[in-house]
């Protein structure tokens, strides 16, 4: 099952919660690479801050598709077989939907 495809990074396969982070696969022009978004990096997004184990289960394919953009940046980075973790640090407020105002 392919999730999504921007560029030539494409996550593959299904989105796993394994209780401890949303686990994916994705296939870079050099070869695939695994991904994990830990816990602390789901509760970094303000609607999903204190969500529960069940719910992070359930909304994971929602989640992935959030934090997708900050994820693809750094696999961007990556090399072919390596485990790329996503943390809080390393995503941006668009990764929330939010929109800075425009200011002139």
């Amino acid at each position: 099952m392919t999730l999504s495809s921007i560029g030539d990074i494409e996550f593959v396969g299904e989105v796993e919660w394994d209780g401890k982070a949303i686990v994916i696969r994705a296939v870079t022009p050099s070869g695939h690479v695994s991904c994990r978004i830990p816990r602390e990096t789901i509760h970094a997004i303000p609607i999903y801050s204190d969500a529960l184990e069940r719910e992070i289960r359930l909304e994971r394919r929602l989640i992935l598709e959030r934090l997708a953009p900050a994820l693809r940046a750094k696999i961007s980075t990556s090399g072919a077989g390596e485990l790329v973790n996503l943390w809080p640090w390393e995503i941006s407020r668009a990764r929330t939907g939010r929109r800075e105002p425009i200011t002139r």
